[in-house]
């Protein structure tokens, strides 16, 4: 073999070489992307799926407790400091599913719920 022949070899080696580490950074970077948006995905869907409880006043005499999440949730425990719900810890309220409780029309409540599905647990303090 002459030299003119080895040099080519030699820089058709180099120039695979730097072509398959050029390649493994590529796919590097995109295995990256793909797992930051896998990880997006999987935030914004638990977002849309999970139960969201929630405690407001209507029509001044009326506290309404309602499940407006996707899911339906398991309410682990409900305080006020006004209005006993002790009965509600443990049920299940399920998506669009409310309760209705009468309250005084000057009467302020503070009310601390915990609740959970299938996955996470969460809870929620409320001024109504």
């Amino acid at each position: 073999m002459n030299s003119a022949t080895q040099v080519l070899l030699v820089i058709a080696s180099f120039i695979l070489a730097l072509s398959v580490l050029v390649g493994l950074i590529l796919i590097s970077t995109s295995l990256f992307q793909i797992k930051g948006l896998i990880r997006t995905k999987n935030k914004l869907l638990l977002q849309r799926s999970r139960p969201y409880v929630i405690c407001r006043r209507i029509r001044k005499q009326t506290i309404e407790i309602r499940n407006v999440g996707n899911s339906p949730a398991r309410i682990d425990e409900i305080e006020s400091d006004t209005v006993d719900f002790s009965y509600l810890n443990q049920k299940d309220i399920f998506s669009g599913q409310f309760f209705n409780y009468p309250i005084a029309e000057n009467q302020d409540a503070s009310i601390f719920v915990k609740y959970h599905d299938q996955i996470n647990h969460f809870e929620e303090k409320f001024t109504v």
